[in-house]
């Protein structure tokens, strides 16, 4: 079944690519921030009460749904599956802003680069040349 979802995801994505920033990222930054603003205390102990918090429940929350799916019908659990894996997945949240820069250096254009580059990280890349960037 595991196959199956992931060759299901394949598919879906190239057909339909996922705004993984604005869908995933986003959402779950600020996730991280309520955890960590309700239970930053500086202890060790409030460190991991967070990522049982932020990580586990969520974890076992889906766990739970997909054992309820997989004993009403085990397509329900596929189905999940097919969507836990869309979403965290994130096929192309990095190949796409690769193949552009990559293309734009391939074409010796270096402003496109950067400006790709810039956008893609969020920082400024006017000082760096051709081989900063292709790392």
């Amino acid at each position: 079944m595991s196959l199956l979802s992931l060759i299901a995801v394949f598919l879906i994505e190239q057909l339909q690519p996922l705004d993984y920033r604005r869908i995933v990222a986003e959402p779950l930054g600020a996730w991280a921030d309520f955890v960590e603003s309700q239970f930053n205390a500086g202890a060790y102990r409030h460190g991991v009460l967070a990522w049982c918090l932020a990580v586990l429940l969520p974890v076992g929350v889906v766990g739970g749904i997909y054992a309820a799916l997989y004993a009403l019908n085990p397509i329900f659990a596929l189905l999940l599956n097919v969507g836990v894996l869309y979403l965290t997945m994130g096929f192309r949240q990095f190949s796409h802003h690769y193949t552009e820069i990559q293309l734009a250096l391939r074409e010796e254009d270096l402003p496109r680069a950067r400006q790709l580059l810039e956008t893609w990280q969020g920082r400024s890349a006017y000082n760096l040349g051709s081989s900063d960037i292709a790392r």
